[in-house]
């Protein structure tokens, strides 16, 4: 029996006008909403993708939701972002099973799962930072700011880079260098 969660999904980046027919219906397949509990969205145009993002951390972004997904996640969707090399940020919240946690896709570096709260919030282990602190107390006040960075870079996943703005209209070879 499946397990359900409410799941978000960010999407930006360039999109060449020539997938825009193919973007709209796999959003509509996925049957998908621009806010919880909304009406669905069924896209069928660039002007209505462009017409519905929203501002996010600065950039214009596409916010689609679906308070009740199968395993958490979007498999025909993300099976063509990632295809057609299109970012995503996707957070799933927990379900009666499962954890609550968010996947960024990027072109350049594939996708990261991280564990979060149901808000998105990330999670980071905290063993290897307290064994970075002990390390710290036994060098004492001699390690250097530098040395410190490299380090907690050492325990640290890497960040995501942000999610750039979606835009339409791109040549299909400019989706290939994100």
């Amino acid at each position: 029996m499946a397990e359900y969660s409410a799941v978000h999904i960010t999407i930006g980046g360039a999109i060449p006008a020539e997938l825009v027919p193919q973007l709209c219906e796999v959003i509509s397949q996925e049957r998908l909403a621009l806010e919880n509990e909304g009406s669905l969205f069924e896209p069928s145009s660039a002007e209505e993708l462009l017409a519905a993002r929203q501002l996010v951390a600065g950039q214009l972004v596409l916010q689609l939701s679906d308070d009740e997904v199968s395993y958490g996640e979007f498999p025909e969707l993300e099976a063509f972002l990632v295809l057609y090399k299109i970012p995503f940020d996707r957070r799933t919240e927990a379900s009666y099973s499962y954890p609550p946690y968010c996947v960024f896709y990027r072109p350049a570096s594939g996708a990261q799962d991280w564990r979060s709260t149901n808000d998105g919030s990330l999670l980071v282990e905290a063993g290897p930072l307290w064994d970075l602190i002990d390390a710290l107390h036994r060098e004492g006040s001699t390690l250097r700011a530098p040395d410190l960075v490299q380090r907690l870079q050492q325990v640290l996943p890497a960040r995501p880079s942000p999610l750039p703005a979606l835009e339409i209209g791109q040549p299909a070879a400019s989706v290939a260098g994100l």
